[in-house]
């Protein structure tokens, strides 16, 4: 059971890392159209602010199947409720990014 456990906090953990990486190349992506106005590159820019959204939602259902199937307490429980917390911030970068 506890190996389960741990392989979903590794999941989130991997996600986590994705979403904050698409965020990291979006910003990348929005400070190079300061100097060049690439079409291409807005729309990437937005496309990855969608994909930030769709991170969002799946670590969010992640966190909550955690807490329903495994019911963490301690530090499990503050590493999830982290990972609550961050993914807001995170999204909120991608919007940055966006606009």
């Amino acid at each position: 059971m506890r190996k389960r456990f741990d392989e979903e906090l590794r999941r989130l953990n991997d996600l986590l890392l994705e979403m904050a990486a698409l965020n990291e190349s979006a910003i990348k992506k929005s400070i190079s159209l300061l100097d060049e106005k690439e079409k291409e590159t807005a729309e990437d820019v937005v496309h990855d602010e969608e994909r930030t959204d769709e991170y969002e939602k799946i670590i969010q259902n992640q966190c909550l199947k955690i807490f329903v199937e495994q019911q963490p307490a301690a530090s499990d429980l503050r590493r999830v409720s982290s990972a609550l917390k961050m993914i807001t911030d995170l999204e909120r970068i991608g919007d940055n990014a966006r606009d």
